[in-house]
This record gives structure tokens, sequence and C-alpha cells, in this order.
């Protein structure tokens, strides 16, 4: 499946990325060899005027970061990026950072990445709990939302829920063993309201490259908040927007943080990078998307 490329296309690929790095700054930097490759059909974009290329041996200073995009080939489609065999990234578009042995591989899959199962044949709870592979669920605000994986795509159903629905569940005996099968029974025969490609709203490279530089502030301003914990050593804070859930990386130190858990000692601080993580609450039904049923 893997094909090699020239040496010559690798050089000329060292040269494009290291453009504009001074002499100095290179030899006084630790140099680290860096991969990547494809598992399946598709090709990598190095930089962001690289040449498409399967894969690529790279020798950089380390802790430098290297774009990468990539292009599926025809009857094919990009799934996600690994790092070390491990998932790295569902987003097309990464900021992969120089380590020693580090090796990027970006998945494609045969196909077009549409739903094998017509998404307009799950008319109720029942069928999508029969039919998908669940990831999450909730109610909320009087709606069940139920998050699904299908052929490696991330979608959003949604069933409205009745206000009598609500009541029945409200008044069931949370300590009966038997209270989870008694909420499946209330819910299993809502019809589903709409279904979303949630995958389809993770949003591109050059977005989160926009919020370089920005303040901690402008982030927590427009509804940011730190999810799921921080290391203080690297500045790194998991945080989510909307659906998702990203590692957003600022300039400074801070020796603490408020245990409030209000982070407002980011406010002043520079965003360094952003990267998209993952799925983060799904639930968050302000963010409106494209029905695909």
């Amino acid at each position: 499946m893997k094909k090699g490329i020239s040496i010559l296309a690798g050089l000329l690929l060292c040269a494009l990325l290291l453009a504009g790095c001074g002499k100095k700054e290179a030899e006084s930097a630790d140099l680290v060899t860096v991969q990547f490759s494809c598992e399946g059909e598709g090709q990598i974009i190095l930089g962001e005027e690289g040449e498409a290329v399967r894969e690529s041996s790279l020798t950089l200073p380390e802790g430098q970061i290297i774009t990468a995009d990539v292009l599926a080939e025809e009857g094919w489609f990009f799934i996600t990026w690994e790092k070390n065999g491990e998932e790295f990234s569902a987003a097309p578009g990464i900021r992969a950072e120089a380590e020693e042995g580090a090796v990027y591989t970006a998945v494609f899959g045969e196909g077009s990445g549409e739903a094998s199962i017509d998404l307009s044949s799950l008319k109720t709870v029942e069928d999508l709990v029969r039919y998908t592979e669940e990831w999450d669920y909730t109610l909320f605000d009087g709606s069940f939302v139920y998050v699904f994986a299908l052929d490696e795509i991330f979608y959003r159903a949604i069933a409205e829920v009745p206000a009598e629905t609500e009541e029945a569940i409200a008044g069931l005996d949370l300590s009966d063993p038997l209270y989870n099968d008694k909420v499946n029974d209330l819910l299993m025969g809502l019809e589903v309201d709409r279904i979303e490609n949630i995958s389809a709203a993770i949003p591109s490279k050059e977005a989160l490259d926009a919020l370089t530089g920005k303040t901690g502030a402008d982030l927590l301003d427009d509804g940011w908040y730190v999810a799921y914990g921080y290391d203080l050593e690297t500045m790194q804070f998991y945080m989510n927007k909307g659906l998702f859930s990203y590692v957003v990386t600022f300039d400074g130190a801070l020796e603490n943080v408020d245990a409030s858990g209000k982070f407002e000692e980011l406010r002043p601080l520079r965003v360094l990078s952003v990267a998209y993580e993952g799925l983060g609450d799904a639930a968050d039904l302000d963010v409106e998307l494209e029905a695909v049923h």
C-alpha cells in the first residue's frame, strides 16, 4: 500500500519546511527525525505549498511545528491521523510537532465516507439503538440527544421528548434496580426528528490557526472553557467550545490556578496553538448543523 518518494523530493520538502529558519537557530536546536506515511489510498501535503506525497522522512529542529493536510484518492476518504499507532486527530489538517521517533500516519478508508445504511431508515430511538454504535446520549431541555458512530463518522440524532414522557421519567425511583430499563422503555418509541453529521462541522486547520495570538480572555468570553484538565509544565489546557474539545497551548507560565475552575488566570495569556482533540459537548443544541435526515 505504501509507495516511496525520491530522495530529491524529500530534500526539496525539507528545504521548503526549513525556509526562513536561521542557520544559527537550526544549529543550536537538537535535530530529530519525523516520519509521515499513508495507510490506504491517499496523499499528504506537508507545508502550506508542499508537494503531495505518500510518505516522507524529515530531519528538523526539535519542537518545530509542521503543518500537514491530506488528499484522498478517488474512491477513498480520510478517516483519521495516528501518531505512533495511537489516534491523534480526526481533522484533515494538523499541526504536528517535531519529536524524535514521531510517526504520523494518515488513515484512509475505501468508499465515499457516506453512511453504509440509509439514515432515513432510523425513524425511532429504538432504530438508533438497534442499528448503530452508541457513543453517548443525554436528555437535554426537552430533547433526547443520541450521538453515534457509523463508518468512522459521528452523527447526532435528536428526538423531541413530550412533556408527559419527561414527567414519567422524573417520577421514576432512582434506587429501583430496573430504573434504566424503565427509562429505555419510555424512550424507545420516540420518533427521530433529525440526524446531523457532526464530523462535517470539525473546524479546519485555517480556522484553528486563526486563533493563534488571541488572548485567553478572547476565548473565555467566546464560550471556551477548561473541560477536563491541564498541564502547567507545557501550558496545555483541554478546553471545550460548542460540540468539540481542543488542546490549547498558551504562552507564559502559571504556578497554579484558582480552585474555582473559572481559569481567570488565562485571560492575559496569548494563544500559541489550538489543536482539535475530539467531540466535546455534543448535546449543545445551540450549535445548529445541517440535517442529513
